[in-house]
């Protein structure tokens, strides 16, 4: 009976597969054009020129045929390691800083980013060498670390400068590429020695690929467990399992702030919290300790309203988070059942107000 069941899950998740990766090609196909947040690699506050990085993957749309640039899925061998290559801490410390404010990059935990800063390679050029040619396939995603370079287009001339070495210039150029099976839209060439860590594409999708798969599995396993989440069946906590974003908070982090906007729902995977309110200018703890399993910051959510208490960690803690649209969408079904559980806070807040 437990094979049976195992059985039906894995047909379900290879089912729940196949449909993200249809969407995912759907998502690229060249009459609708690819999502438009993937061009942009900066917040909308940045200068135009680092908004310009992106037109050096830009996906050429092709006249004809109908097709699809989104770089096919992959499968990864269950044996496959990612690669290593050696660097000094102050090295990874000019990478990660650079990934992080990358857009493709922003989602990944630190063990994912961790794996990523190992698995870049350094490469070096001369002055006058091309990292990047317009037309060419591209598969390689750079981050300069010394040096100089400009993106050319052919018949614009220059259109932007990036540098490493701690110039207030941007330092990071091709990330598209490793989303993309498409011809470059631009040359970027070396205007002085340059020193360069790189990421290819295929690398870049076995991580990531390598990485979902082992969430997915590490997740459904998590979400079966939480209490407000089993009512749902696998392919739906499968659903929520790629959306969620982990986030780590230290001993005494306020993760939410009673009277402030919230825009999240969280779900704590290991750790402890306490949740408060302010009585009479006093901390008063309105519930029991929450920990791995529990979840909070749904009130805000549902009721459009503003934080009804403080949740700070009591000691390190890693959180599930969920942003609004994501939570109406996928939890909405649950909206009676999370009202009901609104009802047993605000008993624990009365019982606690009156015991203080």
């Amino acid at each position: 009976e437990m094979s049976s069941k195992y059985a039906e899950e894995e047909e379900e998740e290879k089912k729940y597969r196949g449909l993200s990766e249809g969407k995912s090609e759907q998502k690229g196909d060249v009459d609708s054009g690819p999502d438009d947040n993937l061009y942009s690699d900066t917040d909308s506050d940045e200068s135009d020129e680092d908004d310009m990085g992106a037109l050096v993957d830009a996906p050429v749309v092709r006249s004809g045929r109908r097709g699809t640039v989104m770089a096919a899925p992959i499968e990864v061998d269950p044996d496959w390691e990612p690669p290593v290559y050696e660097k000094s801490e102050e090295e990874r410390q000019s990478i990660n800083d650079a990934l992080t404010c990358n857009l493709l990059f922003a989602k990944l935990d630190d063990r994912e980013l961790d794996i990523v800063v190992n698995a870049m390679e350094r490469l070096t050029y001369e002055e006058g060498d091309n990292l990047i040619v317009q037309g060419d396939e591209g598969d390689r995603f750079y981050v300069l670390e010394e040096g100089t370079a400009e993106v050319y287009v052919d018949g614009v001339g220059c259109v932007m400068r990036i540098a490493g070495g701690g110039s207030d210039l941007r330092n990071y150029v091709g990330e598209l590429a490793l989303l993309y099976d498409a011809p470059r839209a631009a040359t970027v060439t070396a205007t002085s020695l340059v020193v360069a860590w790189a990421l290819d594409r295929l690398t870049f999708k076995r991580i990531l690929q390598d990485a979902t798969q082992k969430q997915r599995l590490l997740y459904r396993g998590f979400l079966s467990q939480v209490s407000i989440l089993e009512t749902l069946d696998n392919t739906e906590r499968l659903t929520i399992a790629d959306a969620l974003r982990p986030k780590l908070y230290g001993a005494g982090d306020t993760i939410i702030s009673e009277g402030k906007q919230g825009d999240e729902f969280f779900i704590i995977e290991d750790g402890e919290v306490r949740v408060t309110k302010d009585v009479d200018g006093e901390d008063v703890e309105v519930s029991q300790r929450l920990g791995s399993g529990d979840y909070f910051g749904e009130l805000a959510l549902l009721n459009n309203d503003t934080r009804k208490a403080t949740v700070v960690a009591v000691r390190p803690t890693r959180c599930l988070l969920l942003d609004r649209n994501t939570f109406k969408r996928l939890l909405g079904p649950l909206e009676t059942l999370l009202r009901e559980n609104v009802e047993l806070y605000n008993k624990y807040v009365e019982d606690a107000i009156s015991h203080k």
